[in-house]
């Protein structure tokens, strides 16, 4: 979970500036770069925190009830939420980072 919503915002991030940001504006002061930067890692934070919800929500379900397993946990989570338990949780993560960072 954490290697997908914390390491790939600083991976992806020079990628996402340099192929999408630094074409869009073409400008090299070091104020457009700095915020180029940070939006391409704000951008990436967003998205990679719902990829990661669904290893963060079978987390807190296993902690919940420790006799779950792996697979236990999963249908649990499909049986109460169904297909939101993919990102069912993950704005409040987004808003908490913002807050947070």
């Amino acid at each position: 979970r954490d290697v997908v919503s914390q390491g790939l915002p600083f991976v992806l991030a020079p990628k996402l500036r340099t192929g999408v940001f630094d074409k869009i504006w073409k400008s090299k002061d070091a104020g457009a770069k700095s915020l180029k930067k940070w939006v391409s890692v704000f951008t990436v934070s967003i998205i990679s925190t719902f990829a990661s919800q669904i290893f963060h929500s079978s987390q807190t379900t296993m902690q919940a009830d420790h006799s779950l397993s792996y697979k236990g946990a999963l249908e649990d989570l499909w049986n109460r939420n169904g297909k939101s338990m993919f990102y069912k949780g993950a704005e409040a993560r987004v808003a908490l980072n913002i807050v947070v960072n």
